[in-house]
């Protein structure tokens, strides 16, 4: 009879079990390997293929030419661009090794959704090759899952950064603007010792006797009353300048005050952010040592702002006041 399969009883009564079990795992084996390395193949000539091809054609060709869907066309080109050319599957050469030629064909479309770089260490790792393809599913969902939720607080971490950045230059300008009024406050106290010194030299005119007896001789009355207008002319002028200067120091600092105050406010917010992440993934251990890095520094800037109220607290105790009690309420919210 043709085809009929004579099958040697001799021949097999001296082989091993064990022996015979290694072939078919091997030819098994074999078997996938070369299916997927024809994949391989067959994606390399779909993608030259697409190259020739008009705009509009390849649909209708892949249809009638060569009885493929487009999504599986995609899927063969997609294995071939990651995978390579299928003597090197077939052989466990290139970049990609014998990890990738054990893997049937679902699980290398399954493979894709893992980054190129990290793919094979994760092959090896989860053991992939003896996975079902339920377990397989499962292991890529929280792989990715765990990337995602490592690239936001990453994301996250730069934000945080930022407010930190922000509330310590809201920081400097305040000590920059404390600076600038203490310069000021000098200033005003000059225009006032030579404004205390008009007023005296007014009250007391130095005038000789003859000027005096001539004055007298002449318009004694409207001399004086003219005198003394010209110094209260004089003086209400200074004294404008000395309000105008002071009212726009004021507006200066409560300009800075309030933009120190919502910068604290966002440090305060990222610093209780960063608790809340610290609790959530595990992932974050990092974090925390920068976090105490900056903790430390935030420490620092601290003491720099006690400092400053302290020697506002010699030359303008009423200023000081209100940066203790900014910093009282800053402290506050953060606790």
């Amino acid at each position: 009879m043709e085809n009929q399969i004579v099958i040697n009883h001799e021949a097999l009564q001296t082989r091993d079990i064990e022996i015979i079990t290694e072939e078919i795992i091997g030819l098994k084996n074999q078997a996938k390997n070369t299916f997927l390395a024809y994949v391989c193949e067959i994606g390399k000539r779909l993608c030259e293929a697409k190259e020739k091809l008009n705009h509009g054609e390849w649909g209708e060709w892949l249809k009638e030419k060569v009885d493929f869907s487009q999504s599986t066309a995609n899927n063969y080109m997609n294995l071939y661009s990651e995978y390579g050319d299928g003597s090197a599957v077939l052989l466990g050469l290139g970049a990609n090794s014998q990890t990738f030629a054990n893997l049937d064909y679902s699980k290398a479309i399954k493979l894709l959704a893992i980054p190129s770089e990290e793919r094979e260490s994760f092959v090896i790792e989860n053991d992939i090759e003896n996975k079902s393809a339920r377990e397989t599913d499962k292991l890529i969902k929280e792989h990715k899952a765990a990337l995602e939720e490592k690239k936001r607080l990453e994301e996250e971490n730069a934000r945080l950064k930022g407010y930190q950045k922000e509330a310590d230059e809201a920081k400097k300008m305040a000590l920059n603007a404390q600076t600038a009024l203490s310069d000021k406050q000098a200033e005003l106290d000059k225009l006032k010792e030579a404004l205390d010194e008009l007023e005296n030299n007014s009250a007391e005119p130095q005038i000789s006797d003859e000027e005096l007896r001539k004055i007298e001789k002449e318009a004694k009355k409207e001399a004086e009353q003219q005198a003394e207008a010209k110094f209260n002319v004089k003086l209400m002028g200074e004294r404008a300048k000395l309000d105008e200067e002071r009212a726009k120091l004021e507006a200066e600092i409560a300009a800075i005050k309030a933009e120190k105050d919502a910068a604290e406010a966002r440090a305060k917010e990222a610093n209780d952010k960063m608790a809340e992440y610290e609790k959530q993934a595990k992932m974050s251990n990092p974090l925390v040592a920068e976090f105490k890095l900056v903790f430390e520094d935030f420490q620092s800037k601290a003491d720099i702002l006690l400092s400053i109220i302290a020697t506002a607290k010699r030359d303008d105790p009423e200023t000081a006041a209100k940066l203790q009690k900014a910093l009282d309420t800053a402290l506050a919210q953060i606790s």
